[in-house]
């Protein structure tokens, strides 16, 4: 898929396929970075094959990837590669913490790196927020991503459309994330929808992020997420599931609950009770290190270490 270009008239790119791994000859001064657990695990089968030299072998984590698959082979395997025995750049202090409970990682925190939230613009948003008539609720609507738990929270709003029914608070539902087609939330009256507005281009998202007060948002693994806190920061309040203890005091504006639809839909009643009462927060800023520190930070420390670790040899 590399576009065609030559450097001094050879070819400036070349790609090698996973089965002509072990019959290649590398640099031994490259470094392999793993991006996924299926490139992950190529590269410890070259290692073991002595192809490949192990410590030169970065590993960027960005989720626990097993959970992506049901317990399996593909789950056994996946799992496998963070026990290669690379050195690992991780994707949130919450990630890095799950890694050191499930599988005994001790990956430095110095080697952890926040998910990029443009808090400028977040700043600019809640700035735009307004305290009207109605409260409008989005939903991270992504019913082909199953760790989004689409179906949870469709029977979460409808629990929370049972619970508000006699607040008389105008309630609007909005998705987005993933084109689906809209759904009733009001036991088949046709009254209430989850209106589905699907992938939006970055400014119109962030554009109506700024008139939704209320965010339901849901990833049914460690990793945080980008959507909870594009509302919370920006003064929306933001209802998620709580995942082992990950999403727990995160930022004062998330609500992590246990994933069942009861606990999520009264979770998202009182959202909107509070922001019908109150509007929206206004810019409440992450605390610092919450979530990781700057991703170059972590790579200036991950690539020191590989040099000191080189000069040892």
């Amino acid at each position: 898929r590399f576009p065609e270009s030559r450097v001094d008239g050879r070819p400036g790119v070349r790609v090698v396929r996973r089965e002509d791994v072990l019959d290649t000859e590398f640099g031994r001064d490259d470094v392999w970075v793993a991006t996924h657990w299926k490139t992950a695990h190529p590269i410890d089968v070259a290692v073991t094959a002595g192809v490949v030299p192990r410590h030169r072998v970065v590993y960027l984590v960005q989720d626990y990837e097993p959970g992506f698959s049901p317990w399996s082979t593909e789950y056994a395997v996946a799992a496998s590669t963070y026990r290669a025995g690379f050195r690992m750049l991780v994707n949130s202090e919450p990630l890095r913490r799950y890694l050191a409970d499930v599988e005994g990682l001790d990956v430095p925190s110095e080697h952890t790196f926040a998910p990029h939230l443009d808090l400028e613009l977040l700043e600019r948003v809640a700035a735009a927020r307004g305290h009207e008539d109605v409260v409008r609720v989005l939903f991270y609507g992504r019913p082909s991503k199953h760790r989004n738990l689409f179906r949870l929270g469709v029977a979460a709003l409808r629990v929370a459309v049972q619970e508000l029914a006699d607040d008389g608070i105008r309630v609007e539902f909005h998705s987005a994330g993933e084109q689906h087609g809209d759904v009733e939330l009001d036991g088949g009256r046709g009254d209430v929808k989850l209106v589905s507005h699907g992938t939006m281009p970055w400014d119109d998202y962030f554009r109506f992020i700024a008139s939704t007060n209320v965010v339901l948002s849901l990833q049914h693994s460690p990793h945080p997420s980008h959507p909870p806190f594009d509302g919370a920061v920006s003064g929306a309040r933001v209802v998620t599931n709580e995942f082992r203890g990950t999403r727990a005091h995160l930022h004062p504006n998330l609500e992590a609950v246990p994933a069942d639809a009861r606990s999520l839909g009264l979770a998202v009643a009182d959202a909107v009770r509070q922001a019908a009462a109150n509007g929206p927060t206004g810019h409440v800023p992450l605390a610092a290190g919450v979530l990781g520190g700057p991703l170059e930070t972590a790579v200036d420390a991950l690539a020191r270490a590989l040099e000191a670790e080189e000069s040892d040899r």
